[in-house]
């Protein structure tokens, strides 16, 4: 029996724009950032552009203001938000 774990179609789109995300804002940001450790103003910055664009708390039920997504979703989501930036393909 086959086990097909692909996302759905709006899930593999939160992943999609989520690596996008990560691309275009949280990677230059990083790179502008002199210390080891995220002041509490990129933060907030950081949370702000990621509800802007629709894409903040993936794992958050939606009556909560997230996504709600289940474990497989999450995995998917995740999997874009943590890749490190050397294995992505820029």
């Amino acid at each position: 029996m086959t086990v097909d774990l692909s996302p759905e179609p709006a899930v593999a789109d939160l992943a999609r724009r989520t690596a996008q995300f990560v691309r275009e804002v949280v990677l230059p940001l990083e790179k502008r950032q002199r210390s080891a450790a995220p002041s509490e103003a990129v933060r907030r910055e950081l949370q702000d552009a990621a509800r802007a664009a629709g894409l903040f708390a993936p794992h958050v039920s939606t009556e909560y203001g997230g996504h709600g997504l289940d474990m497989r979703g999450r995995a998917a989501v995740f999997e874009e938000a943590g890749t490190p930036c050397s294995a992505r393909s820029l």
